[in-house]
């Protein structure tokens, strides 16, 4: 599993609020599925303000806790 070529870091200046997306491509390059022993978790730091799965991300990706839909 590696980090695709469009993985992204997005820096946003709205009304002087810096908004920050991490925008991660995550890729299984090997072939057959891989087992990793349970789901690919991301945790977030206490600032942040939420999650959300991008339009055409796999039906596979589910975001949970402070995420949208």
């Amino acid at each position: 599993m590696v980090l695709g070529g469009n993985s992204r870091i997005v820096f946003e200046y709205p009304d002087d609020l810096m908004r920050v997306y991490y925008m991660l491509e995550i890729v299984n390059n090997a072939g057959p599925r891989l087992r990793i022993g349970g789901p690919l978790i991301i945790d977030l730091t206490a600032e942040a303000a939420g999650t959300l799965r991008s339009r055409g991300s796999s039906p596979q990706a589910i975001v949970t806790g402070r995420g949208s839909p």
